[in-house]
């Protein structure tokens, strides 16, 4: 078994450092990413939440104001009715 030679084995230590560094450093960027992505969810869920509430109050005023619409015009058909009536 041959022995390695004093750089060599400087150069082993070094990159075994640099290993565990990077191995390290990785972990903490997969941490990073997954707390990131858990907000990015909870973020575009609460803004599809929330586009769909007022979607649907919006929903909700359009009709309000077709029913309104919708009794304005019975009422002045009935006043013309009324009017005609009058008349004769």
């Amino acid at each position: 078994m041959s022995q390695l030679s004093v750089a060599d084995q400087h150069e082993v230590d070094s990159l075994n450092d640099d290993i565990r560094r990077l191995t390290q450093e990785n972990k903490e960027a997969f941490s990073t990413r997954m707390r990131l992505e858990a907000e990015k969810n909870k973020l575009e869920n609460l803004l599809t939440n929330n586009l769909m509430r007022r979607k649907d109050e919006l929903m909700q005023v359009q009709y309000n104001m077709e029913c309104v619409h919708n009794v304005h015009h019975y009422i002045v058909t009935d006043v013309i009715i009324f009017i005609f009536c009058k008349r004769r």
